[in-house]
């Protein structure tokens, strides 16, 4: 029986670390007046619930979008590939060059891949400044970090000021949570859904030692 009370107890302590909102707390002193300051979230955000413009109290806007891949060693390449595409919505986006190829014209170039027999010869990590929407050719990609950078202007107060950020355009979806606190200390932040999960393990370490 204590066994079964047991798992039930740790499944719901995991169930709820799982379903809390991430969070992140960043600290601002009293009286300044903070511009154009941008603050990289690791998360994909595509509004601002409570987003403002205005100019009397401290205000948050979706300046960019981050995201971070790697192209893996081993990953093979279409014969007579001279360019990778990364796409975004807008346009064809930037570009990886394989080996010594020129960027096409107009494009951003990300950098460059190393190339062997229609083979990658080592990984390449490469970063870019938005929402990538495909690839050209169609490639894998691995570890892809997805961050959003949120632009804060307007005076620090007294009070903590909080954002939250929603993966849906009108607000919906999975949220994050950035918290400007009025203090001299220094930026700092723990997604709250891992502090969660910490709890749940250390938890089964005692009860199971």
């Amino acid at each position: 029986m204590a066994p079964t009370i047991t798992f039930c107890f740790l499944a719901s302590l995991f169930c709820l670390a799982l379903s809390q909102t991430n969070e992140l707390k960043i600290y601002r002193k009293p009286g300044i007046k903070i511009n154009n300051e941008d603050i990289s979230i690791e998360f994909d955000a595509q509004a601002i619930r409570n987003a403002c413009i205005d100019p009397s109290k401290l205000c948050s806007e979706i300046n960019n979008h981050r995201q971070t891949f790697t192209i893996p060693a081993n990953t093979n390449i279409p014969p007579g590939t001279t360019n990778i595409m990364i796409n975004r919505l807008q346009d064809s986006g930037a570009s990886i060059q394989i080996n010594d190829a020129t960027p096409p014209k107009g494009t951003i170039s990300l950098g460059r891949l190393d190339v062997q027999n229609n083979k990658v010869t080592r990984n390449g990590v490469f970063t870019a400044q938005y929402r990538i929407t495909g690839i050209t050719p169609k490639l894998e990609l691995q570890n892809l970090k997805k961050e959003t950078v949120v632009r804060l202007n307007g005076p620090m107060g007294s009070e903590p000021v909080s954002f939250i950020l929603a993966a849906g355009n009108d607000g919906s979806g999975e949220t994050f949570k950035l918290t400007v606190l009025p203090s001299t200390g220094t930026k700092s932040g723990t997604p709250t859904a891992i502090v969660g999960l910490t709890f749940v393990f250390l938890m089964l370490h005692k009860l199971l030692a």
